[in-house]
């Protein structure tokens, strides 16, 4: 996380994470693949994602999480 911010996952995220990594590995076809998750502020989107990224990956597939918060610190001319 680049602001510094802890992830606690809770059996919450595990579950929604689960669920997501199921439906992405079965409908993967080898092409490349993007996945947005979005909800309200504290939600925990960057739990679910860090969880999904960490499931798909003991499966042998790649995933790379981008955060959304790294938007800002990548292009600082934006106007949030």
């Amino acid at each position: 996380m680049p602001l510094g911010d802890i992830l606690v996952i809770k059996e919450g995220h595990k579950t929604a994470a689960a669920g997501i990594a199921e439906m992405v590995a079965e409908n993967w076809t080898g092409e490349k693949m993007s996945l947005a998750i979005g909800a309200e502020s504290g939600a925990g989107k960057s739990e679910i994602a860090h969880q999904v990224a960490s499931n798909l990956f003991k499966s042998d597939l790649a995933l790379n999480p981008h955060f959304p918060d790294e938007l800002v610190n990548r292009c600082p001319e934006m106007e949030i």
